[in-house]
């Protein structure tokens, strides 16, 4: 017989009172209130409940330094996950605290290479890239190639950790725009995880998606190309979820584009529409994109209705998706207006015109007020 599933505020009062009742009986600061603490403040992290799982993180954290020492482990572990709660509510410095706290306190116990010291400097790393400048990215990047030469110092050296440090170091070496650094640590990272986890794993395209969009940025198409399609190769093989099919079809249908064959570029993201709208998991942002990409292919073609029937499906669609932002919706209404027009079709052109125009100034849009761009294709 099932039992019956436990909700998650049922739960929670089941740690408040648990919490209140050893409290009474041990102290607040007893070690099973320590660790009571801490359980009901995974819980909130499990519902997102930032706030109130940093303040139960707090409250454990107290409890367990009385309770087990101020350099206990736990006390560590504790000031690990009040860092990541802190990433959550986007208060970097106080993430930074605590990562930081947190490796002093791991190193009196555990030796610099052993993972938890390791993830926990990654942690550090992680919150300087959330700062998002360019100072707080070279800072990140510096942190993480310390991060790696203690990996490969370590007597058990874990290629699979070292491969994920090399993929963080590749996407900050991007962000800054050291492309031909970024394509090495991808590189190297996909040569590590293909010794452990072999040539067809799905995670070795994870690498070849991060190298080949670098490649397409840059213009380059010819690499781009190849990079992606052995990408899909690998992706199509494994168990995946559709999006990440999806995504590297539209690419390859962007770079079509760029390489002057349309009809290549609308096939392929056809075939990104089906795959997601055969997923139990549909994602109406890739199939929007898609519907995009095609009516902007279509319409430099001078196939205005073809055109137009893609515009009309990317607006119902956006349109009936709470998910989607209402600049995009209006983009999308805006798209369609311009097509009829062009068409020679006022009449159908003004109503798209005027539902945009209804749309904005319901949503408290200035008469007259250009939605911002559509998404680059």
């Amino acid at each position: 017989m099932r039992g019956s599933k436990i909700s998650s505020e049922e739960s929670l009062k089941f740690y408040e009172d648990y919490i209140s009742h050893s409290s009474t009986l041990f102290g607040p600061d007893c070690q099973i209130v320590a660790i009571a603490q801490c359980l009901k403040a995974d819980l909130l992290v499990s519902t997102s409940e930032w706030k109130l799982a940093f303040d139960a993180y707090f409250s454990a954290l107290r409890a367990t330094m009385v309770s087990f020492g101020d350099n206990h482990i736990r006390t560590a572990l504790v000031l690990e996950k009040i860092g990541n709660v802190c990433l959550q509510m986007q208060d970097h410095d106080g993430a930074l605290n605590a990562f930081k706290e947190a490796v002093t306190k791991f190193r009196l116990i555990l030796p610099i290479t052993d993972p938890k010291v390791i993830v926990c400097i990654q942690n550090i790393a992680r919150a300087h890239c959330l700062y998002g400048s360019g100072q707080s990215l070279r800072k990140a990047l510096e942190v993480y190639q310390h991060c790696l030469s203690i990996q490969r110092s370590s007597s058990a050296r874990d290629l699979l950790m070292e491969a994920t440090t090399l993929s963080a170091i590749g996407q900050i070496n991007g962000r800054l725009e050291f492309d031909d650094a970024a394509i090495a640590s991808h590189k190297e990272a996909m040569i590590l995880r293909s010794r452990v986890l072999g040539d067809n794993h799905f995670d070795i395209s994870t690498s070849l998606f991060a190298i080949a969009t670098i490649h397409f940025n840059r213009e380059d198409y010819e690499h781009a190309l190849v990079t992606f399609k052995h990408c899909l190769t690998i992706r199509t093989s494994n168990p995946c979820n559709a999006e990440d099919v999806s995504s590297v079809l539209f690419n390859i249908a962007a770079i079509s584009a760029e390489n002057g064959n349309p009809a290549q570029a609308i096939d392929f993201c056809k075939e990104a529409i089906c795959v997601e709208s055969a997923s139990d998991s549909k994602d109406n942002s890739t199939i929007l994109q898609c519907l995009h990409h095609i009516t902007v292919v279509r319409q430099s073609q001078g196939q205005i209705n073809g055109a137009i029937e893609t515009a009309f499906q990317a607006s119902q669609l956006a349109l009936s998706d709470k998910s989607v932002s209402l600049s995009y919706k209006l983009e999308l209404l805006r798209l369609t207006g311009d097509l009829y027009l062009e068409n020679g079709n006022a009449g159908k052109a003004h109503e798209y015109f005027a539902r945009a125009r209804e749309l904005g100034c319901k949503n408290g849009l200035p008469t007259g007020t250009k939605p911002l761009s559509a998404r680059a294709a």
